[in-house]
């Protein structure tokens, strides 16, 4: 009679599936090719077992958590911007990555400062920070306290005009717009962008209209706030953003020339 093979359990499905993940994690982390690692990332894996195993290997502590669905290897320039989750974050003075921190959390840049940068709508720093390797700008708005981490890093991304991309400037677009995008995020970012530099606000609106792509309500509904909010006769300052093809309609100062 021939030979039957039994199917295998959902059981034994998902430890292949968790053995995956973590191979192709562990096999990546001493290089430094893999900054942060999503759902998508493992394309040819069902997206529940992949999320369980994300998440198994956050509760082990081999990777940790950046923000819903985002993970990063502990240790790694990506996971220490995350350091303060357990230890050193009061509920009163939430972190932010800053700086090229933000940068690096957003992939936009690879590189590893020998500082990490936070900001907080605290009036300073949280003492328990270790001071040495940090450094803390303080007073951003209080409405900020509604935020997850990469929400605020990617305030302080437009805040510096992308000056820590390592992208070309479309492409850094099209990552800040990508992340603009996820689930809540932009309800986040609408919720707090009255206290925003008009610059900000302007970029925000950019970004939303950049590509070509079907837009939900929620999106062209941000669109008019954001254009509402702007005096038309001012002009800003986009940084690297200002090469985006519409920026001109949001009222982006042009770039200068280096010569």
């Amino acid at each position: 009679m021939p030979r039957t093979v039994a199917p295998s359990s959902p059981s034994s499905a998902a430890q292949t599936v968790s053995a995956r993940v973590r191979g192709a994690i562990t096999s990546r982390a001493g290089n430094g090719a893999e900054r942060t690692w999503r759902i998508n990332d493992f394309p040819d894996m069902p997206a529940t077992a992949v999320a369980q195993a994300l998440s198994r290997l956050s509760r082990e502590g081999a990777i940790v958590r950046l923000s819903k669905g985002v993970y990063a290897v502990k240790g790694s320039a990506a996971g220490r911007v995350r350091v303060y989750d357990a230890r050193v974050q009061p509920a009163r003075a939430p972190l932010f990555p800053c700086s090229v921190s933000a940068a690096n959390a957003l992939r936009l840049s690879l590189q590893c400062p020998n500082r990490l940068w936070y900001s907080t709508p605290a009036s300073r720093a949280p003492a328990e920070l270790d001071k040495s390797f940090t450094r803390v700008v303080t007073r951003r708005p209080k409405s900020w306290v509604a935020l997850e981490p990469l929400d605020g890093a990617l305030l302080e991304v437009l805040r510096d005009g992308c000056i820590h991309s390592e992208l070309e400037p479309r492409q850094t677009a099209l990552v800040i717009r990508d992340y603009l995008l996820e689930e809540g995020r932009l309800k986040r970012i609408m919720s707090v962008a009255r206290d925003e530099p008009p610059r900000v606000r302007a970029m925000l609106g950019a970004l939303l209209e950049h590509g070509k792509r079907k837009r939900p309500p929620e999106v062209h509904a941000a669109i008019r706030a954001l254009r509402a909010s702007l005096n038309p006769l001012s002009r800003y300052g986009f940084g690297q953003l200002s090469l985006m093809p519409g920026a001109p309609q949001w009222q982006a100062r042009r770039l200068k020339p280096l010569y």
